[in-house]
């Protein structure tokens, strides 16, 4: 595909037409059905494996995504794959950061778009965010939470 200036954001890359063939169109065959990019997310990896890590996983290419993981997920190994996955993101100041003078947590959108998936694990956001920092922190069910631009312009950035 070539463009005659370079693509800032995600939705630059894409027409009303190609977004609908690529995520909303039914294209894909898994054990003989057929799925689009929005049915394997919600459908599968969401509703049926209940795993809110998967959010960690899932990338859409904007800057506000986590990063790519340079590497395939094996059946083996995607237990610890997306435990580093979720530590990865979760330990990133610009996608997880709090704030000990205002006693503020603020996190990325993701937290509170897929809110349910997370609270299916445990009782609170900042109690899912705390079991997953390396830095020990004030976190509890009642930390107020504020939530981060979400930078949907395209990341270019190689993890």
């Amino acid at each position: 595909m070539k463009f005659k200036k370079k693509p800032k954001f995600l939705l630059d890359l894409v027409s009303p037409q190609s977004y609908h063939k690529t995520f909303l169109q039914e294209v894909y065959y898994i054990f003989g059905e057929r799925y689009s990019l929005a049915q394997i997310e919600n459908s599968i990896l969401r509703e049926k494996l209940q795993e809110p890590r998967i959010h960690f996983a899932i990338v859409c290419a904007s800057v506000g995504c986590p990063l790519l993981r340079a590497g395939a997920y094996f059946p083996d190994q995607v237990t610890q794959q997306l435990d580093e996955d979720a530590r990865r993101f979760i330990n990133n100041p610009e996608k997880v950061h709090y704030d000990s003078d205002s006693k503020t947590l603020y996190c990325s959108k993701i937290f509170k778009w897929y809110r349910q998936d997370f609270l299916k694990v445990t009782s609170s956001i900042p109690e899912y965010i705390r079991s997953y920092l390396e830095t020990d922190l004030p976190l509890q069910a009642s930390t107020p939470i504020s939530y981060l631009y979400y930078d949907w312009s395209l990341n270019q950035r190689i993890s």
